[in-house]
């Protein structure tokens, strides 16, 4: 993904968002909004800026991550609980649901079948739980792998 955004996105002169313009990351009110959903820490507290000019938003690929001790998984090989990849919030969660079950998700009518393309294989896994989240544009998106 880098390869394909570097030539035009990521390295254009014009690409910087993380900046303490009126409309970058770091003005003071973009900074007051994202820190109201850290758990009492400061945005400094919370992610870790590897290249010095990034604040500044003279660079923008690969420059912020969060510490290890920051946001440690929970219970990484319990197998009963749901990591996120990044910062979600969740909108919907249903546990027991069958292959042909009726649910409804942001208005519209799902069926797990439906959902999983008919694919027979999906049938080992009823009961199964159904996790939708949300990607909110307030918090920094951390990706974890």
């Amino acid at each position: 993904m880098k390869q394909l955004l570097d030539p035009g996105v990521l390295t254009s002169p014009t690409s910087p968002s993380l900046n303490k313009g009126s409309e970058g990351w770091f003005s003071p009110a973009a900074t007051q909004s994202l820190e109201t959903d850290l758990n009492s820490l400061t945005w400094a507290q919370t992610y870790v800026c590897h290249d010095s000019t990034a604040a500044t938003g003279d660079k923008q690929s690969g420059m912020l991550s969060s510490p290890e001790s920051s946001n440690p998984p929970f219970a990484p090989f319990n197998s009963s609980f749901i990591c996120n990849p990044c910062e979600l919030t969740v909108c919907f969660r249903a546990e027991k649901v069958k292959f042909r079950d009726q649910f409804w998700i942001k208005d519209q009518e799902y069926f797990p079948c439906d959902m999983l393309n008919g694919n027979t294989y999906a049938k080992r896994f009823d009961p199964r739980t159904v996790y939708q989240t949300h990607l909110s544009p307030k918090g920094y998106h951390r990706w974890q792998v």
